[in-house]
């Protein structure tokens, strides 16, 4: 960070494709002097809309992950400035922020659970670290929601996701617990710590579906009609936040009932990362082929005028 000269420093991994006119739209939120830290919207590149084949159902499942973050992003960023992260597949940061000793060295050796895990090199929180640092110092987040900052990605390829997912989900276990014990936050931040990082922690899909639809059929004046009008409204709650990507992708509508099982075959893991928590393995990611394989990688820019 020494050697960076820019007032605006930009993270981007090596799977990310920008618009052209990316960096203007990202960089107009600095425009105002308190912002810190700004999270782009994000969207998976479909390889074949429509296709019934386990390849096609993991990008159509991957597809609707990273657009359910766009939804919930937008909703806590509007209502309350709070964001769960800024994902680290491009990131856009005020660099005075990051140009602190100390804050590098925490980021490079973050420790967890009161200190007794964690602070061998850099841990898979990497994104979660820096949102919640820039939280903790008053900086505000924006969440850019326009096309021109919209950054596309490949993202569900087998057996790789399913590593990547397990990652994720302890994330959510290591990084949330830290945001809710600060009373400052939960005071700045009341929407989003009770309905974005309480409810990371709490949300398994099989058990409150499964607890609804049975002291549902098992009240008094339930019935027939009643019970379908239920699971209809369970339904659109499922599929709400990714109509987006069914009106880009109609044919990919029938396959709705797969990001449905999804849901519930998550809690699963969840559940497995719950009691694994501990554990710092950059699943779905090998860092010490990182270097290697990007030697001879193109890194020249063109100057934004």
């Amino acid at each position: 960070m020494p050697s960076v000269t820019t007032a605006i420093t930009i993270f981007a991994d090596d799977h990310v494709f920008w618009p052209r006119n990316f960096i203007p739209s990202v960089l107009a939120p600095f425009e105002d002097q308190s912002v810190g830290m700004v999270a782009t919207k994000k969207r998976v590149r479909r390889i074949t809309p429509g296709v019934w084949t386990w390849p096609s159902i993991v990008n159509f499942i991957a597809c609707n992950y990273l657009q359910r973050h766009n939804w919930e992003l937008r909703a806590s960023n509007a209502i309350d400035g709070g964001v769960f992260v800024i994902s680290g597949r491009t990131a856009v940061y005020r660099t005075e922020f990051l140009d602190d000793t100390d804050l590098l060295q925490r980021f490079c050796h973050e420790k967890f659970c009161f200190g007794f895990f964690g602070g061998e090199g850099l841990g898979p929180d990497d994104d979660n670290f820096l949102t919640r640092e820039g939280m903790k110092k008053k900086w505000l987040v924006k969440f850019q929601d326009t096309e021109d900052a919209t950054i596309e990605t490949t993202l569900g390829e087998w057996p790789k996701f399913k590593d990547q997912l397990l990652r994720w989900a302890r994330t959510t276990f290591r990084s949330n617990p830290v945001m809710l014990r600060d009373p400052a936050f939960v005071s700045r931040y009341t929407w989003s710590c009770f309905m974005v990082y309480w409810a990371g922690l709490v949300n398994f899909a099989v058990i409150w579906d499964t607890l609804l639809i049975t002291t549902f059929v098992l009240a008094e004046k339930s019935g027939g009609a009643e019970l379908v009008l239920f699971l209809i409204f369970i339904f659109c709650t499922k599929v709400i936040k990714i109509i987006s990507h069914f009106l880009q992708y109609p044919s990919d509508f029938p396959l709705v009932i797969c990001q449905i099982a999804f849901g519930y075959v998550h809690s699963f893991i969840k559940l497995w990362a719950l009691v694994t928590f501990w554990d710092c393995d950059w699943s779905g990611r090998n860092l010490n082929e990182v270097n290697p394989e990007h030697v001879g990688l193109d890194t020249s820019f063109y100057e934004v005028q």
